[in-house]
């Protein structure tokens, strides 16, 4: 009897050990599926960011930021509807890939880095404004007068045709977005200099692009020169 027991304790340790490793393997991969599905979060959260700054969704990019701010996009008059469907064909060529992802599971922080390609726009304003000048040195030497409304939807126009009849020109960066998690949602810290950048083709501000050459030739009034909504 002793002897034919024997095995039998073989055979149930040895059985323990089997569970005792699946449970092992089971509790390692559910950690690790885990792990990744919150990692994943932040790149998610990243990537409609983009997508929405890609379509000009304004209230979609402001719930994705943290804090709120949009200012400094009102600041690069790319809010404004005079300029609405000249950004709108500008922002709909970019495109971004993420390439790196640095996340921090216990502090609810992360850092993810997209390589964005968008369009260099400084081809289009320069034709744009070149012949906007033209217009107006042309209008004011014959008398006319135009209503600063009437002027900024001139501007308007002429962004939207030289973007359509303009090479496009594009150019390449990365931006490391730093997000947070709160009550439960990653959100991107704030709205970066380089995205308002990216979003403006590299245009700083149509008004002040505008104003300060007519402010230099003495031209500019109250009634010449476009202003922002």
């Amino acid at each position: 009897e002793e002897q034919s027991t024997a095995p039998r304790r073989k055979k149930k340790k040895k059985k323990g050990w089997i569970i005792f490793l699946i449970i092992l393997i089971l509790a390692v991969a559910g950690g690790t599926g885990f792990y990744f599905m919150q990692r994943q979060k932040p790149i998610s959260a990243t990537e409609d960011f983009l997508e929405n700054m890609r379509a000009m969704n304004f209230d979609g990019m402001k719930n994705l930021l943290q804090s709120n701010d949009m200012s400094a996009l009102d600041n690069a008059d790319i809010t404004s509807e005079a300029y609405t469907n000249f950004f709108k064909a500008i922002n709909q060529k970019m495109t971004f890939e993420i390439r790196k992802t640095k996340f921090n599971i216990q502090n609810g922080t992360a850092t993810v880095t997209a390589h964005i390609k968008y369009i260099d726009g400084s081809d289009i304003y320069k034709e744009a404004v070149t012949e906007f000048f033209q217009q107006i040195a042309s209008s004011a030497f014959s008398g006319e007068t135009t209503t600063a409304e009437e002027t900024q939807k001139k501007l308007a126009a002429l962004l939207e045709e030289k973007s359509g009849s303009v090479a496009d020109k594009f150019t390449e960066t990365d931006i490391s977005y730093p997000l947070i998690k709160a009550d439960g949602k990653w959100k991107i810290v704030s709205l970066d200099d380089e995205t308002v950048k990216i979003m403006s083709a590299n245009f700083v501000n149509v008004q002040d692009e505008i104003t300060q050459p007519l402010s230099e030739s003495g031209t500019s009034d109250s009634s010449a020169t476009p202003t922002s909504d």
